[in-house]
């Protein structure tokens, strides 16, 4: 009898741990990125070396979790097109999350000029893919796909911080976690509202599409604008606007899902004890111990 019960107890253990395996992939992928910056050499082509890493990475660790997950994954993750209805709403969210980044790097950009990280936008096609489309698509299969979706069993909000934190920590830049973090909080917002992974790799490809195309100029232009916080006023209120539009929106979307009686999949448990909880799991707790880290070091 005892040791059905100590069984039983190693199964309920292992069925918690099992629920972030998506954490513990992550995991995999801070040091697989890590490991490979190491080896691979940045002199050479710039988007030779983003390609390898978004597939060595990224790519080749999501499908092998893919496939030993199988359908159990996929059938959560919210892989479907957006209805065409909402176009004008993923543009608010793109909008929302450049002024974010530019906000942000403001802040940390001030005195060097530099507002957004950017990469020679030569290279066309190619350049497009290592640097947008790629990394658009493989960080939300990630972040808003895997995590968002195993870690709603704790709640949506513990979903919410933890996939933002880890997809801010994955990035290993201190000065823009907090501008990535509220990044990873609209993109999941935008997953939620559209109950669409698409949706949200499509905002993620047109703000990575503005920097690759834009962010030379705009980084010149603050380099030497006496304007500064005229621009922060500015940007502030676009902001502000994109989100009142984007809040109208979900609450439109919610009521009309509450008046249909529309079946939902996230869980009504969580709170502050279930973000604890997560935050301190083993696997989350690892990534960040990678993340200082790798700073430090």
């Amino acid at each position: 009898m005892f040791g059905r019960i100590a069984a039983g107890h190693t199964a309920k253990a292992a069925k918690k741990l099992f629920r972030f395996n998506s954490v513990a992939l992550t995991a995999v992928v801070y040091l697989l990125w890590l490991g490979l910056d190491r080896v691979l050499p940045r002199s050479g082509d710039l988007y030779s070396y983003g390609l390898v890493m978004q597939f060595a990475a990224l790519m080749l660790p999501l499908s092998a979790y893919y496939s030993l997950r199988g359908s159990s994954l996929s059938d959560s993750m919210r892989i479907r097109f957006f209805p065409l209805s909402k176009t004008v709403l993923l543009l608010l969210f793109a909008a929302a999350v450049f002024c974010v980044n530019v906000l942000f790097g403001m802040l940390s950009g001030e005195g060097q000029g530099i507002v957004l990280a950017s990469v020679p936008a030569e290279g066309g096609m190619v350049a497009m893919l290592s640097v947008a489309v790629f990394p658009a698509l493989s960080e939300e299969l990630l972040f808003r796909g895997a995590l968002l979706a195993e870690l709603e069993e704790n709640g949506p909000v513990a979903a919410v911080t933890v996939s933002s934190l880890l997809f801010a920590m994955f990035h290993f830049s201190p000065e823009r976690l907090v501008a990535t973090f509220f990044s990873g909080v609209l993109l999941s917002l935008c997953v939620y509202v559209t109950r669409s992974l698409a949706a949200s790799c499509t905002v993620h490809l047109v703000y990575n599409l503005a920097v690759l195309l834009g962010a030379e100029r705009i980084n010149a232009f603050f380099s030497v604008t006496d304007e500064r916080a005229l621009i922060a006023v500015f940007l502030t209120v676009v902001l502000l606007i994109c989100l009142i539009l984007i809040f109208g929106e979900c609450q439109r979307t919610y009521a009309l899902f509450a008046e249909q009686n529309a079946p939902s999949s996230y869980a009504v448990r969580g709170g502050l004890g279930a973000l604890v909880s997560t935050l301190f799991s083993p696997a989350c707790a690892l990534c960040i111990i990678i993340f200082i880290a790798a700073l430090l070091l």
